[in-house]
């Protein structure tokens, strides 16, 4: 690998991993829609997936389900039905029905273009991207942190009226962060080499305690539900144990300090400024989400009424929010459904709902498949299966309690490691005819 192919991987990383969680809001066609920088590039793979599913059609029906390719032709037309089905109820285009119409497309978009670029790049120019993403997803976090424990503001949350930051949505940045956390942990012999074993526990760390910002039970969930699937795999549990006492260390020395800055300041000579700093960051370790549990119970049956006016083909895209608009509750109070299962079956009904949870289904059993019998024969093609096994449990797990399907970086990463399972398929077909 040459050196100006080093810089290009490098880069490339870098913008992407910087771009993908920078969101500017587009007017289109009278809807407001909140997409990421990065998904002007990514786009130009959607032409791509009809191609990839054609390329891959006979590999992804052997290894992964004889229907797979069927299932994600169908998902686009019950996203499709979903989105007619909306605008026939409401008389309307709701903006959220638009943005969830358009976003399935750039999820198409970004996991055919990590599945190509997996099975462009060799094993060695892959390494080289994920280490480059995983350290710039690292310092993007320690900057949150810091920033973020101060009370400042830029780059994360609002930054204008038509632009949010690298964390405007907790949850989505928490699961960013995990995703890195499972790349590190995954590819953990490979990285290792260049990292080292500290450097790659504490990146893990400051990702992991980066992630805690969110406050969220369900993360935790995730978390000890990621270490359990790793730990079932690798046995590696002093590593992990290294991890999880350094990210509670990072997480929850500062907000000590702060907490005991913020009562003695003012005894102190540091003035009303740095006073007011520290209580600041005070009262940000001390307060929660702003969703509150009777909140997400209010909405959760309110959903489940409106899935079962129609329980088949679903109430349709953006029906739910509208409805709660037009109950006269305040904008600033208006919930969400804070469950991606429930918020498919309710706006897409049991239709939507069998067929992503059949591809969902079929995703994990691949991966789980291919981790065992990969295990012994492709090791960076087992560490590949074992990183969509995690992302796809922690993805699952904070899915119970957030909506959490269009968030891109998961979709990418599955992309890859299906371009790395895939590439090390093909090179075993080319092997076996060679000998053959």
């Amino acid at each position: 690998m040459t050196a100006l192919m080093r810089r290009a991987i490098c880069a490339a990383a870098i913008i992407f991993a910087v771009s993908l969680h920078m969101q500017p809001t587009l007017s289109i066609a009278g809807a407001d829609l909140r997409v990421s920088l990065s998904d002007g590039a990514i786009l130009i793979f959607l032409p791509l997936f009809a191609w990839l599913c054609f390329r891959l059609w006979p590999q992804l029906r052997r290894e992964i389900s004889p229907c797979w390719p069927i299932l994600a032709i169908a998902a686009t037309l019950v996203m499709a039905a979903g989105f007619a089905n909306g605008i026939n109820a409401l008389g309307r285009t709701e903006p959220w029905a638009l943005t969830k119409f358009a976003g399935w497309f750039a999820l198409l978009a970004y996991i055919s273009a990590g599945c190509l670029l997996a099975r462009a790049l060799p094993g060695t120019a892959m390494r080289l991207f994920i280490r480059t993403y995983t350290a710039t997803l690292g310092l993007i976090v320690l900057a949150f942190m810091g920033l973020a424990s101060v009370g400042a503001n830029w780059p994360f949350g609002q930054l204008g009226p038509r632009l949010s930051g690298l964390a405007s949505n907790p949850n989505a940045f928490a699961l960013a962060a995990l995703c890195g956390v499972v790349l590190l942990l995954s590819f953990r012999d490979r990285l290792e080499k260049k990292l080292g074993r500290f450097g790659l526990e504490a990146l893990s760390a400051f990702m992991v305690a980066g992630a805690l910002f969110s406050r969220s039970l369900a993360l935790l969930i995730a978390v000890a539900v990621i270490w359990l699937v790793y730990i079932s795999i690798r046995k590696d549990f002093r590593s992990l144990f290294r991890i999880s006492l350094l990210a509670l260390l990072i997480y929850g020395t500062p907000g000590a300090a702060f907490s005991a800055l913020s009562y003695i300041a003012p005894a102190l000579v540091l003035g009303k400024g740095a006073s007011g700093i520290f209580s600041k960051a005070n009262k940000f370790y001390a307060s929660g989400q702003n969703i509150g549990i009777a909140a997400r119970i209010t909405s959760t049956y309110r959903a489940l009424d409106l899935w079962k006016s129609r329980p088949i083909p679903g109430a349709g895209l953006g029906v739910f929010l509208a409805y709660e608009r037009e109950r006269g509750e305040p904008e600033a109070d208006l919930t969400q459904i804070h469950n991606t299962a429930l918020w498919i079956m309710t706006e897409l009904g049991l239709a939507g709902f069998a067929v992503f949870g059949t591809a969902f289904v079929s995703l994990l059993i691949f991966f789980y498949r291919s981790e065992k019998w990969l295990r012994g024969r492709d090791p960076p093609a087992a560490d590949a299966a074992l990183a969509g096994l995690l992302v796809m449990a922690g993805w699952f797990t904070m899915s119970l309690a957030h909506e959490l399907m269009y968030q891109r970086v998961p979709w990418f990463i599955l992309g890859l490691c299906m371009g790395m399972i895939f590439a090390a398929g093909q090179n075993r077909d080319t092997e076996a005819a060679q000998i053959a």
